[in-house]
């Protein structure tokens, strides 16, 4: 089984940050191999509290220090390494433990000793994770660990290391809306908000799971996939597509429609720079939103891919 879209942004890239407004025209820094990056696939980043940026790729975890890379990758030798290089998923949760998944590796949490604690699939253990293809990871208001996987749909990790599973029942309209779940994120109200590649779910904080209607987008098509989750401080949240990108509101209600792309392509990442200055990355480009309309970044401005 090959990733049903392409999560890869070609290689890590940063635009600088700055304390003023943004230039004109940002200017970009990659990093490659050769630089000590595992691999130019990049799919997925987060910072720790303590600064450290985590990068998942096609060919391992890696740490960067803002000079060097640490590198984990699985070895066939060693039953506390990755679990597989494909690195899809991380989560850093508020203990500051690294929890990272991907395409047949289940999910892996970092240990302080360096080696690597496995959550696997199991068929005859309905209480093990529902998939080993991890696609996203989020921890709710809780400490919970959730993990939405390809086919499994939502898995809950429980204490004692097993799993509550959450999954599309066709004939329950209350259940999940799919069994692939592309996304996850968690709000200060105890909502889990859960990007399907068939729309988007709610889980409240009391259980019920409610089927958002996204209109503004769904007239351009009958399936929205949700790749991309963004809390905002007002309680909404920016949810990206493969057709654009919308605001829901705390009600649940969509507010306006953010962007939409001259062509389909996937939003993999959405950051809001202010309340109408947006960059969303996308599989066709990085793009810089404002009130006045939109800047695409590619290749030709020193993007890598």
């Amino acid at each position: 089984m090959r990733r049903f879209v392409a999560f890869a942004l070609g290689s890590f890239c940063s635009a600088l940050l700055w304390a003023g407004p943004p230039p004109a025209a940002p200017w970009f820094e990659s990093l490659r191999v050769a630089d000590g990056l595992p691999s130019n696939a990049v799919y997925t980043l987060r910072q720790g509290a303590d600064g450290y940026v985590w990068i998942g790729t096609q060919d391992g975890l890696a740490r960067y220090d803002g000079v060097d890379f640490r590198i984990w990758r699985h070895d066939p030798d060693d039953s506390s390494s990755l679990a597989s290089n494909d690195v899809s998923a991380l989560l850093i949760d508020r203990r500051g433990r690294v929890w990272c998944g991907g395409e047949g590796g289940g999910l892996n949490e970092l240990l302080p000793a360096g080696g690597f604690r496995h959550y696997r699939h199991d068929k005859d253990d309905p209480a093990s994770l529902s998939s080993d293809d991890v696609f996203a990871l989020a921890e709710d208001a809780g400490g919970t660990i959730w993990v939405g996987t390809y086919l499994g749909g939502l898995n809950r990790l429980r204490a004692d290391g097993s799993f509550e599973r959450f999954e599309h029942d066709a004939d329950d309209a209350a259940s999940l809306r799919s069994t692939t779940v592309v996304s996850l994120a968690a709000d200060a109200g105890g909502r889990l908000w859960i990007g399907t590649d068939d729309g988007l779910d709610v889980r409240l904080a009391d259980g019920h799971l409610v089927h958002v209607a996204l209109p503004g987008l769904a007239a351009r098509a009958d399936k929205l996939q949700i790749g991309s989750l963004r809390p905002q401080a007002d309680g909404s949240m920016l949810v990206g597509t493969d057709y654009g990108v919308t605001r829901v509101m705390p009600d649940l209600s969509e507010g306006s429609v953010l962007f939409t792309p001259p062509s389909r392509a996937a939003t993999m990442a959405v950051l809001a720079e202010s309340e109408k200055e947006f960059w969303i990355g996308t599989t066709g480009g990085l793009w810089r939103i404002d009130g006045e309309g939109g800047q695409r970044f590619g290749v030709g401005d020193a993007l890598p891919g």
